[in-house]
């Protein structure tokens, strides 16, 4: 059975916040996670596959947590987002895609 959601991270501390859903979801997700991130997915000893979740279409949804995750995922491809801030954003720097409503964050369901 597929999983329900890939969810991607190349970050350390991005496992660190997917793993209670990763553990809560069980079957139901994909833990996919590269570079720095499967480096903390092994430390946690959370099941992963160590790879970019690029599975064609129809595919599950993917969860991710900041927008170079976001960029690495192809655009057809549903996706979710964990803010893993607390969301502010400051009066000084714009609409950045780096913060919550800023552009390229449309593809979000």
């Amino acid at each position: 059975m597929s999983p329900l959601v890939d969810v991607y991270a190349s970050h350390r501390h991005y496992v660190d916040h997917f793993a209670p859903i990763v553990r809560a979801m069980g079957d139901d997700v994909c833990l996919c996670a590269v570079g720095p991130g499967a480096a903390r997915a092994r430390e946690l000893g959370l099941p992963f596959e160590e790879r970019v979740p690029r599975k064609p279409l129809p595919g599950p949804a993917v969860l991710v947590a900041g927008y170079r995750d976001r960029d690495a995922i192809p655009s057809a491809r549903r996706l979710g987002l964990l803010e893993h801030g607390v969301g502010q954003t400051y009066l000084d720097v714009g609409r950045r895609d780096g913060y919550a409503g800023g552009p390229g964050w449309e593809r979000v369901s």
